[in-house]
């Protein structure tokens, strides 16, 4: 992820204090950020958690994972400055600014100008703030927002920006910055349509969603094999919630249902009969295949003796090849909409 938003604000040791509160994501810290905010005690929250586990090393206790909410935040104070890197969503971008601002000294806003950073005066304007360019530098762009400018509402209700859709049986719930807001997509809708039509193993006891979002699949699974053990994993705070939210709203038991934050497969232990996924393939607007290569790596470390890995893989990806050296057998059991489906396992079955 681009480091260039943590080196510009480099530019400012004078931000730097103990009073100060940094929001964003980011894996890739520069060591001259990491230490700046290590030696002033800085407070540093994201909720993403491969940014959390790339920043918690140095940062320990100050390093925070979770959802940004105005009554949540890390040392709350009214004399607290705050630092927020301007998201890909330029929505969820907008609520954590109205989040951060609140109670705010002073709130900086930092943006990769490829990323929506040269237009964060106009998005603020949208929510009825102010906002002027200080600095600007490594592609990146640097906004002080008015923190005087009165609002009588003082609570951000994430719900308030929640979407809903249908998926079979289901009603799901996502939030801003959750990968396909307020849609079932296309290959995912693909994923259920071909579980429906072929067979699933009825021994399904143990299922993972992978990059879960907000649950669909592992919880359309539960909904289908009620005695099922489900796990549902992220790196997105965001998605993760979804997942609790979505599983209280459906009235799904949850005796059943973890819900793990996780960087790929790093999190996860244990195996599974089934594996479940519908991996990205981009960050930001980069085409990213680590998600992939890591998956196909490590997958079978999370199989049982019988179990499958099934996916969601865009049309044009090479998937089945990267594929064939940790699984024996790979069937392509759909195709439309420029995506396919692919189920994975071992020959010995």
């Amino acid at each position: 992820m681009n480091p260039s938003p943590y080196a510009l604000l480099c530019r400012h040791p004078n931000l730097f204090s103990q009073q100060l509160l940094v929001v964003g994501m980011g894996d890739n810290q520069p060591a001259e950020w990491l230490h700046a905010m290590k030696a002033h005690q800085c407070s540093f929250m994201t909720w993403d958690w491969m940014t959390h586990q790339a920043a918690t090393q140095q940062l320990g206790e100050h390093c925070h994972f979770g959802v940004p909410e105005y009554n949540r935040l890390p040392q709350q104070s009214a004399q607290q400055d705050r630092v927020l890197f301007w998201p890909k969503s330029r929505q969820l971008g907008l609520i954590l600014t109205q989040i951060l601002r609140h109670s705010a000294r002073s709130l900086w806003i930092i943006g990769a100008n490829d990323n929506g950073g040269k237009s964060i005066g106009n998005a603020c304007k949208k929510i009825g703030l102010s906002a002027t360019k200080t600095d600007s530098a490594r592609h990146c762009s640097m906004w002080q927002v008015d923190t005087t400018q009165a609002d009588d509402d003082h609570s951000v209700e994430w719900q308030a920006h929640a979407k809903h859709f249908q998926a079979g049986q289901l009603e799901l719930t996502t939030l801003p910055g959750v990968f396909s807001h307020g849609t079932l997509d296309k290959g995912t809708q693909l994923l259920l349509h071909t579980m429906e039509q072929h067979k699933l193993k009825s021994q399904a006891r143990r299922i993972l969603d992978l990059g879960c979002g907000t649950g669909v699949i592992g919880l359309t699974l539960k909904h289908r094999f009620e005695t099922a053990h489900v796990t549902l994993a992220d790196t997105d705070a965001l998605s993760l919630e979804c997942c609790r939210i979505n599983i209280q709203h459906n009235h799904l038991d949850d005796t059943d249902i973890d819900i793990v934050a996780s960087d790929k497969l790093s999190g996860i232990n244990g195996r599974y009969s089934l594996i479940v996924t519908n991996p990205p393939f981009h960050t930001g607007s980069q085409t990213d295949y680590r998600f992939a290569e890591s998956l196909f790596t490590n997958a079978k470390k999370h199989l049982d003796g019988r179990g499958e890995l099934w996916l969601v893989a865009n049309r044009h990806l090479a998937y089945e090849e990267w594929a064939r050296a940790g699984f024996g057998h790979i069937e392509i059991l759909a195709q439309a909409s420029g995506f396919k489906i692919l189920r994975l396992h071992s020959p010995k079955r």
